[in-house]
């Protein structure tokens, strides 16, 4: 998992976007927040 995190707060510092994680059979629970991890880039 590290690797994946790292990369995600990379593209949240770069964009200022929010970045989800998580698994692709459960895409439409993580795009709606209920599952996997979402990092916020901080304001």
């Amino acid at each position: 998992m590290g690797p994946k995190v790292a990369a995600a707060c990379a593209f949240g510092r770069a964009t200022g976007r929010p970045v989800a994680i998580g698994a692709l059979d459960e895409l439409a629970r993580v795009v709606d927040g209920i599952s996997g991890t979402r990092i916020q880039p901080a304001e």
